[in-house]
């Protein structure tokens, strides 16, 4: 250190915070272990929920009824399919893709 007046250059102020070692490495691991904005948008996906079993379109893939409240889907035959409230029409793929679960799966 290049020390001028008797005060090194590089010198921290007394009573100033300087994480060291442990501390700094914790803080580092916090950082990025904090999930983005972005994956909790992704993990709380919102669905389109439709009216009629035909306006949700889903092609080759099955349709099912979802359950917004309890994010989980039920398939045609099933459990409350077509009965719970608040719910909708949706594909499956859609649905898991979501993170709605099957009904009777834990």
């Amino acid at each position: 250190m290049i020390e001028a007046q008797g005060v090194a250059r590089n010198a921290v102020p007394a009573g100033a915070y300087r994480p060291r070692g442990q501390a700094r490495l914790l803080a580092t691991l916090l950082v990025a272990a904090t999930p983005s904005v972005a994956s909790a948008q992704q993990t709380h996906a919102t669905l389109t929920l439709y009216k009629t079993a035909s306006s949700a379109a889903c092609g080759g893939d099955q349709t099912v009824w979802v359950d917004p409240k309890t994010q989980t889907y039920y398939l045609k035959g099933k459990g409350l399919y077509a009965k719970t409230t608040p719910g909708g029409y949706n594909c499956r793929q859609q649905a898991e893709a979501a993170g709605y679960r099957a009904s009777g799966s834990r």
